[in-house]
């Protein structure tokens, strides 16, 4: 797998780390605090670049400690739910412990499934400031040199071109990377989030009244697990597979409406919300980035045009007639996507264990940040200070100079790792 091979190549930094006899003790923050010193001897542009990489790989090494320590609070806390071990310190320890719980019930026969959307926010005038250094190193006018149509902005005002915003629950009329809601009062073909008026699939926490298949969190008035309830049940009644009528917190499928907090497939009238993914064309809510024509309206965002209020220098995202270093620019590339920040929520449909849905929904958001954080880190983020470390010139004073880097890449490298285990573990488990 992709994710595996990066990991790989930044545990492979550890063996420069090692070879140089004067590398410093330096932690994330010393890497940035400390970024440009240890530079005599080396040329202004790879020294540029060295800067640049030494802050991406120490953005990627608090971020991948933040994503570890998701992990273990969130699978320990699933795991406290449930009455399962909480001992555990390490997110893939932890998580898999709380992955055999999930295993065991899909081979029983209980039905899991786990959907997560896409929440991270990218601030991309960290990367403008940034570009702005490896342009200056080279002495390079971007807004002169860059490629015609290629130019982009932060900006905060009156914008020429098309704009980008990335932020959760954003008013889009355009193309959305992510994942799109609409509002509607209508059939909807992908996931429907309010209401259902028909026959649906997913969760609902107002229950079902006919034919429910699926895990009960209230009184299961028919069967459970094939046996016949007793009238008048309490809530809970049905540890296992409700079949018949559920009064609350249902998920599985059920031939009734759901009137309230439903999330998932519906066959009749969705009300509320229809969430689609990567939609090239969206009117409505884009948790992700929205690329749109704002005309006269202010651009909060990346404007690809002329901005009438800069708030971060221009950036480059085409091809550039100056000598910048390339390792540079995707370095600071990879500080912004180190340095997002993610939500998110965990969707979890779960057919025939109460016990384990409950668990699951009560830490749904956690766990949904915990997704997406590893996701993030284990993209861009990572791929820039992979290809620095491969590229890094083998001199001395430019090992000194990256030192800091270096150490960061290696420690972040532990922490990818074990969250990519502890992230695969959870998806893993739900088929058996």
């Amino acid at each position: 797998m992709r994710y595996r091979k990066q990991i790989r190549a930044l545990g492979a930094l550890g063996a420069l780390a090692g070879a140089i006899a004067l590398l410093p003790d330096c932690s994330a923050a010393d890497a940035i605090a400390n970024a440009a010193q240890g530079c005599d001897g080396v040329e202004a542009k790879t020294r540029a670049s060295i800067v640049a990489f030494n802050e991406a790989a120490a953005a990627l090494e608090a971020a991948a400690a933040k994503v570890a320590k998701q992990w273990t609070d969130v699978c320990n806390a699933i795991n406290a739910d449930l009455g399962l071990d909480t001992t555990q310190t390490q997110p893939d320890k932890a998580c898999a412990v709380t992955a055999a719980r999930i295993s065991a019930a899909a081979k029983k026969g209980v039905t899991i499934s786990l959907d997560v959307a896409y929440e991270c926010k990218v601030d991309a005038s960290l990367q403008a400031k940034c570009d702005a250094n490896c342009y200056a190193a080279a002495s390079c006018d971007v807004e002169a040199k860059c490629e015609p149509g290629k130019l982009a902005v932060e900006c905060n005002g009156s914008c020429s071109g098309s704009c980008a915003v990335t932020a959760p629950d954003f008013a889009c009329t355009g193309a959305c990377e992510g994942s799109c809601t609409v509002d509607v009062s209508a059939a909807c073909s992908a996931t429907c989030e309010g209401s259902c008026e028909g026959k649906w699939e997913g969760s609902c926490d107002a229950g079902c009244s006919l034919n429910f298949s699926g895990s009960c969190g209230g009184v299961c008035d028919g069967k459970c697990d094939g046996t016949a309830t007793t009238a008048g049940g309490s809530a809970g009644n049905c540890k296992g597979k409700c079949e018949g009528k559920c009064s609350a917190t249902a998920s599985g499928s059920c031939d009734a409406t759901c009137s309230a907090a439903f999330r998932g497939t519906c066959t009749g009238t969705c009300k509320g919300g229809c969430v689609t993914k990567n939609n090239s064309s969206c009117t409505g809510k884009c948790d992700g980035t929205c690329t749109y024509t704002p005309g006269s309206a202010t651009c909060s965002g990346t404007c690809r045009g002329t901005c009438s209020a800069e708030v971060a220098p221009p950036r480059c995202e085409g091809k550039l007639d100056c000598q910048v270093d390339a390792n540079c620019s995707a370095s600071c590339e990879s500080k912004a996507e180190a340095s997002a920040t993610c939500g998110g929520y965990a969707n979890w449909v779960v057919d025939g264990d109460a016990a384990l849905y409950a668990a699951l929904k009560k830490n749904a958001p956690a766990l949904g940040a915990a997704v997406n954080g590893t996701l993030q880190i284990s993209g861009k983020a990572v791929d820039a200070v992979i290809a620095f470390g491969k590229s890094l010139d083998a001199s001395a004073a430019a090992a000194i100079c990256a030192a800091g880097g270096i150490k960061a890449s290696v420690a972040a490298s532990a922490n990818i790792s074990v969250s990519v285990s502890a992230s695969a573990s959870i998806s893993g488990s739900t088929k058996g």
